[in-house]
């Protein structure tokens, strides 16, 4: 792409030499040296360097958590009455989330994290536990709801065996 631009441009900048002046006269210089490849290697240097600016803000290290125990993992039924994003996290499941709170801490160090937590209740109560926890909300630099990772809801008013019948078929 460099040497195409480069030569379109030496195109336009051949004028005659009574309408040089000594800027356009630079600039022609330049455009014929490009086009002649004489800056190739620099070029070159200047992708790798890029390309290696964009690894460097890549994370070094992607944790996964799901969220704590939540109601309609103890009780099925709930289901049938309660919508899949309004389920609310057990006891247990809180308490679970404030030790992994700690166990983050301890991963994390003193590292600024990204977050991604769907909108449903449980996964914003986990990231409460894991606040609680040990996890320092000022280490937080943004978190991001997307509904793009929730899980498949399928309804209030399903029948009761209807999770089991859908992951059978996963």
């Amino acid at each position: 792409p460099f040497r195409a631009a480069a030569s379109y441009v030496a195109k336009v900048a051949q004028a005659p030499p009574q309408l040089l002046t000594p800027q356009r006269s630079d600039l022609g210089t330049l455009l014929r040296s490009l086009s002649a490849g004489e800056f190739d290697h620099a070029l070159e240097e200047i992708s790798r360097r890029q390309r290696y600016l964009v690894w460097q803000r890549l994370p070094e290290r992607i944790v996964l958590l799901r969220h704590g125990q939540s109601e309609g993992n103890v009780n099925r039924l709930v289901y049938t009455s309660k919508g899949d994003a309004h389920m609310e996290l057990t006891p247990e499941g809180l308490k679970q989330a404030e030790e992994a709170g700690a166990r983050l801490k301890d991963i994390v160090g003193n590292d600024r994290i990204f977050v991604v937590v769907s909108p449903f209740e449980r996964t914003l109560q986990t990231l409460r536990g894991l606040y609680k926890g040990g996890l320092q909300e000022e280490q937080v630099r943004v978190v991001h709801v997307s509904s793009q990772i929730r899980e498949q809801e399928f309804g209030n008013f399903q029948s009761v065996g209807l999770h089991e019948a859908a992951r059978a078929e996963e």
